[in-house]
């Protein structure tokens, strides 16, 4: 499964299985830098051809 950014922020993602962390932080699987993007915005459970998003973050910031 791919992740794609229709604005071209980023480059497009292939998800592996299991848990991918998005945010900020240095150590995010997938790092976003702009305004609004908590250090551990969100996490991608992919398990074979379905996805889950679930906010990890009580940042206020961008809606997801």
């Amino acid at each position: 499964m791919k992740l794609l950014f229709p604005n071209g922020e980023h480059a497009p993602v292939e998800l592996k299985d299991g848990v991918t962390r998005v945010g900020s932080a240095a150590t995010a699987d997938i790092a976003l830098v702009a305004p609004g993007i908590a250090a551990q915005h969100c996490e991608i459970d992919h398990r074979g051809a379905s996805a889950t998003i679930v906010g990890v973050s009580n940042h206020v910031g961008r809606p997801m």
